[in-house]
């Protein structure tokens, strides 16, 4: 059974969606745009909070705090790319 979330394109029709994609988000309105700036930045200093947080006064040692603090990151990417996918209708 396929998975119908995986996109099985050809490189060169992946290459002409990044491009179409790329494009119009270039396009956007300043609001837009300026919107997808703040929340990036929103998510950075979350993900800097969260990391001092976890890293202030532990006792678990050097790497396991580190895999600790470094933890939601990929939550983080992953509300950084739902934001960018809804603000362009292009993205679909």
């Amino acid at each position: 059974m396929t998975d119908p979330s995986i996109d099985p394109y050809a490189p060169a029709e992946v290459a002409h969606r990044v491009e179409t994609v790329g494009v119009a988000k270039a396009k956007l309105g300043f609001l837009q745009t300026l919107m997808l700036g703040l929340l990036t930045c929103a998510f950075i200093a979350l993900g800097g909070a969260f990391f001092t947080l976890v890293m202030a006064g532990n006792e678990l040692g050097f790497r396991p705090s580190r895999l600790l603090g470094v933890s939601p990151a990929p939550s983080g990417s992953f509300l950084w790319w739902l934001a960018a996918r809804n603000s362009s209708p292009a993205t679909t």
